[in-house]
């Protein structure tokens, strides 16, 4: 009987962790009109938003009540983008991704939490535009049981290549092209880009792809 109140507690604890979902609507109302070589080609955008790197984007900042929490994407709604639009998706003017790139975080600014979340909200799959019209997020608490799990051998041993230690003075995204490795002073000629690695102190092979925490 102690243990069926305990699992109890522990599935009573585990969803009451969870903050009430919140329902964000994207409303593709407005029009921007991209002009090449003499043709102009309509694109649908979200309404109060705007278009990055030729494609739509979704921005917000909500404030919350504390950092001390992650982000729970849920929920999301899709379309077909409509053929009005495709004109522009098909001309070869951007490249549209196959996911839906979200990143959704806490962050903390002059101590004061909010919620932030950016996204492009158009994919490309198996040949199928499609948008977001509606998805939700929940609020988590960070919390974690698990130890340091430790390995038993360094990525670093002898024999493993030739290491450089990079570091960056602020926050932001970098490029690590044949220009900079050429800067570093490395030979590029013959390097095969399948054989660099770039590792996170403390995190082990960081993701190839940029929408992987």
């Amino acid at each position: 009987m102690i243990r069926i109140i305990f699992l109890l507690f522990l599935f009573y604890c585990s969803n009451a962790s969870f903050s009430q979902a919140v329902k964000v609507d994207l409303n593709w109302s407005q029009t921007h009109l991209h002009e090449d070589e003499g043709s102009i080609y309509p694109l649908r955008f979200i309404e109060n938003q705007g278009i990055d790197n030729g494609l739509p984007y979704f921005f917000s900042k909500t404030k919350t009540n504390s950092t001390q929490q992650k982000v729970v994407i849920s929920g999301i709604v899709t379309e077909q983008i409509p053929s009005s639009d495709l004109s522009y998706y098909k001309g070869s003017f951007v490249t549209v991704s196959e996911d839906f790139l979200i990143e959704a975080s806490v962050a903390d600014e002059s101590g004061r939490a909010f919620v932030v979340i950016h996204a492009v909200p158009v994919r490309m799959r198996n040949g199928i535009y499609e948008r977001i019209v509606q998805f939700s997020y929940q609020l988590s608490p960070y919390v974690s049981f698990t130890q340091k799990d430790f390995v038993q051998n360094s990525a670093m041993k002898s024999g493993s290549g030739t290491w450089y230690k990079i570091s960056v003075a602020k926050d932001g995204i970098y490029k690590i092209d044949k220009a900079f490795l050429e800067s570093c002073g490395i030979n590029t000629t013959g390097l095969n880009p399948a054989h660099i690695h770039i590792y996170g102190n403390g995190d082990g092979l960081l993701p190839e792809k940029n929408n992987i925490p």
